[in-house]
């Protein structure tokens, strides 16, 4: 892990993704037969720097260079590193990925992955959390406003869809397939244990909740009977809380 509370260390990894950021831009114009690579790098520094900006503006007590979230797991940096040696195989073998239907597509659900996590952090501000809670903190009241109208749980959701949509962008069948599943089991046990504690703090208002607004993760909905099939055995090592509360 990054040295933590480390101005250096802040100036430094929001440089690189400054600079990651604008050189894809840039060749997205003068290299543009990788166009879509230079898109999922670009849509890869936007979304580690608003964990940033997030954690700065809610959280400054907690503000450390690990929320950047770039170190946030092995799995997930094993997933990026599949996803890009994917790519980069497929185009010595094919010379060709540039195809607009996953192009625009993949943009598509990358972007709106990204407005609906982005959505979470404003609607519920200083309640969401990098590292999770299972208590109701002092202030704390049921969010239904903003994207948890739409959906309950509008950062995994976004998050989901994010994902995926990296790997359509990058025209990447088999980690398509490898990000679904494996996104999926995730989820799938994240939200059923978030919701048991969620109906554990607010009781009948969360319940009536549910009634009202999905989830819109494929097969989630239906995660009690999927999840008897899986087992029930959640951890609580996952980084992160996306209880719908608001200090």
């Amino acid at each position: 892990a990054f040295c933590r509370q480390s101005p250096i260390m802040f100036n430094l990894i929001a440089a690189a993704l400054g600079f990651v950021f604008t050189t894809s831009l840039i060749l997205c114009y003068l290299a543009s037969a990788y166009l879509q690579f230079w898109l999922f790098l670009i849509t890869l520094s936007i979304y580690h720097f608003s964990e940033f900006q997030f954690v700065l503006h809610c959280h400054f007590r907690e503000l450390s260079a690990d929320s950047f979230l770039i170190n946030q797991s092995i799995e997930y940096g094993i997933a990026m590193g599949l996803g890009i040696v994917e790519y980069w195989i497929e185009m010595w073998l094919f010379n060709q990925k540039l195809w607009m239907i996953p192009l625009f597509v993949g943009t598509f659900l990358v972007f709106m992955g990204q407005f609906f996590r982005i959505g979470a952090f404003v609607s519920a501000r200083s309640n969401f959390h990098h590292h999770i809670r299972y208590e109701k903190e002092r202030g704390h009241k049921l969010v239904t406003t903003g994207v948890y109208a739409i959906s309950r749980h509008p950062s995994y959701f976004g998050w989901f869809w994010w994902s995926i949509g990296t790997q359509v962008l990058l025209a990447n069948p088999f980690c398509l397939v490898f990000y679904f599943v494996v996104s999926w089991i995730f989820f799938a046990k994240r939200i059923d244990q978030e919701e048991r504690t969620l109906v554990y703090i607010f009781g009948k208002a969360y319940t009536e909740y549910k009634k009202k607004v999905g989830i819109y993760i494929p097969f989630i909905s239906q995660r009690r009977i999927i999840m008897s099939s899986l087992g029930k055995g959640l951890n609580s090592d996952s980084d992160e809380d996306e209880s719908n509360a608001d200090d």
